[in-house]
This record gives C-alpha cells, sequence and structure tokens, in this order.
C-alpha cells in the first residue's frame, strides 16, 4: 500500500460540543465577543438559524449560509472553476471515474497535478471546500438527524473504469438526510481509506453517490476494516473485473445490508467530489461504525488497484459536525 500522507495542520478549534441552543452563539462570533452580546443579537441569532435550516435543508444548511464556509473564490477562480463540466451532464453524475484525459493516483498525473492534467480540474487546485479531511475534533450537534435509509435490492454489475470498482444501483434505493431525498446512484470503494479517523487510515472506504432532484449530491462514506469476511461483499467480490469493463455478477443484493447498523452516528460536512473534477457542494456523510472485510477481500481488491485514495485535505474554514 502506498503511504498515506501526512495529515495536514490545522487550527485548533476551542469548541468541541455544542448544544442545539447553543449554535446561534456560537455562529455569531468568537468567545472574545460573546460577552458584547446583548439579547437581541442572540434571539436574532435563533431565528436566523431557524428560518434558514427550514427553507434550505437543516441544521447543516444552516451553518454554512451563516458563514461556516470559506468565502467565494475571487472572480478569476471563479470564473476558472466554474467551466469545469457539471455532475448534471454526466449518466452517473457523481464520482464518475472517467479514463479521459488520463490523471492517477501518483507520479506527475497524480493528485497533486489534477488541475494540470485538465483545465476543467481547476476546482481540485482552487477549491476551498475539498475532500477528503482528517475526522478530527468535530463539533459535535445534538441537533442532527439520524439517517433515514430506504434501500432496496440491486443486481451487481461490477465496472472496473481503470481507477475503481464501481456499481450502479438500481432506482428505487434512497436515504433522508435532515428531511431531504437523495437518490442513489452508484458504489464505490477506494484503498486506503481517503477520510483518515485521527489521522489514521482504514484498509478501505465505500462511497455511496446519491442525488436529490434538485441535482444536489451527497455521499455516504462507509469505512472498512479488517477483520472477518463480509457475506455481502464476499456474494461478488472474487468476480471484480481485472480488466477495464464490466462484468454482470449475476447476484443481486440487499443494500441496506452494506450500511452498519449505526446510522445515527456520523461526521458530516461541506465537501467535494475527491475524483476530478472535484466538484464542490457535496454533502458528506461518514459513518462512525466501521465494517469488517477479511485480509483476503482487502488483498483481493489491491491486487488491482493498489492505491485509488485521494490525500486528505485543509479542513480550513469549514466546520466538522458529529452526531
Amino acid at each position: 500500500m502506498a503511504a498515506v500522507p501526512a495529515r495536514r495542520n490545522q487550527a485548533v478549534r476551542p469548541w468541541t460540543s455544542v448544544r442545539a441552543v447553543d449554535l446561534p452563539m456560537f455562529m455569531l462570533g468568537s468567545l472574545s465577543g460573546l460577552a458584547a452580546m446583548n439579547r437581541r443579537t442572540l434571539l436574532l441569532g435563533f431565528g436566523l438559524l431557524g428560518a434558514t435550516a427550514l427553507s434550505g435543508g437543516g441544521t447543516v444548511y444552516a451553518l454554512n449560509t451563516l458563514g461556516m464556509v470559506p468565502k467565494p473564490p475571487t472572480p478569476g477562480e471563479a470564473a476558472t472553476a466554474t467551466s469545469q463540466p457539471t455532475p448534471e451532464s454526466k449518466t452517473v453524475p457523481a464520482e464518475t471515474h472517467t479514463s479521459e484525459p488520463h490523471w492517477t493516483y501518483e507520479g506527475p498525473t497524480g493528485p497533486e497535478k489534477w488541475a494540470e492534467v485538465d483545465p476543467a480540474n481547476a476546482v481540485c487546485k482552487l477549491g476551498g471546500a475539498q475532500s477528503p479531511v482528517d475526522l478530527t475534533n468535530p463539533l459535535r450537534v445534538a441537533a442532527l438527524a439520524g439517517l433515514q435509509v430506504d434501500y432496496v435490492s440491486t443486481k451487481v454489475r461490477v465496472t472496473n473504469n481503470g481507477h475503481t470498482f464501481q456499481v450502479n444501483a438500481d432506482k428505487g434505493s434512497s436515504v433522508k438526510i435532515e428531511g431531504k431525498r437523495f437518490d442513489l446512484l452508484q458504489f464505490h470503494f477506494h484503498t486506503p481509506s481517503e477520510h483518515t479517523l485521527d489521522g489514521k487510515p482504514f484498509p478501505l472506504e465505500m462511497h455511496l453517490v446519491h442525488q436529490a432532484a434538485d441535482k444536489t449530491l451527497a455521499v455516504v462514506g462507509v469505512l472498512l476494516n479488517e477483520g472477518t469476511t463480509n457475506t455481502v461483499l464476499g456474494r461478488f467480490w472474487e468476480r471484480l473485473p481485472k480488466a477495464p469493463g464490466e462484468v454482470d455478477t449475476g447476484v443481486s443484493i440487499e443494500m441496506k445490508d452494506l450500511l452498519p447498523r449505526g446510522t445515527d452516528d456520523y461526521f458530516t460536512y461541506s465537501g467535494s467530489l475527491t475524483t476530478p473534477p472535484c466538484t464542490e457542494s457535496v454533502r458528506w456523510v461518514v459513518l462512525k461504525q466501521p465494517l469488517q472485510m477479511s485480509k483476503s477481500q482487502i488483498a483481493t481488491f489491491r491486487a488491482v488497484f493498489p492505491n485509488n485514495a485521494r490525500p486528505t485535505m485543509p479542513l480550513g474554514a469549514r466546520y466538522l459536525l458529529s452526531s
């Protein structure tokens, strides 16, 4: 396995646990400014949070709207970044691993050079809300609701697209995140895990990519640890295509069985696709409870893709929330 770059330094935030009633105070200023706030200012904060959450899709949307994400790029950067193809223009609109122009995970076409491989990937370098990130020092928010999972069975047709193994899901599976429905499009894998926990990677990570009716994207990340054989993946794992192309495994699986039981416990933040063109405004939900897979199952994946993980990116002005 290729070495995972060390986690980049990030500013230490003094808040590690915030109740729902504390959120407006947190958003309206730093600790040094709290003493100067009057009752009218705090009530205004409550009103802004409530109205924004109701109209825009929940607590995280409200936090982002009220200044918890990086400032927009300068006009020059925006013109460059928005020239990239939008996810809506693709058949499977998120984390679709294409082969042209050529990009890889190492060397002169690796992650540090993605923006140079193709001008459409400029946001990979210029973006201020990139993924993955290190899952450390989250802001605990009691108001975050658990995921509402409504997954059905799907036939497993696996595509080796040169960057990962991807399964396009049959229609009918969805999740609701704070009341907003996102339909499942596909799932795929990375090794080592792209998100790290306190700087440490897991052997693999599964990404389940979803899209809402308004074309916004949400990705549910599931971390995979070495342990017992994963019987759900085991139904098709030995049939993974070693060469680029698609294989119909003849197997159907219940999508809900791909998730751990603890879907109420997760990290969430506003990020991006982890592959070119690195499109931003992606809602990330990384489940805290990992799944297990055997050492041989991990080896089977790495025999084809030894390293297909983007290094972690700076969290910057964003906040990592935790249920």
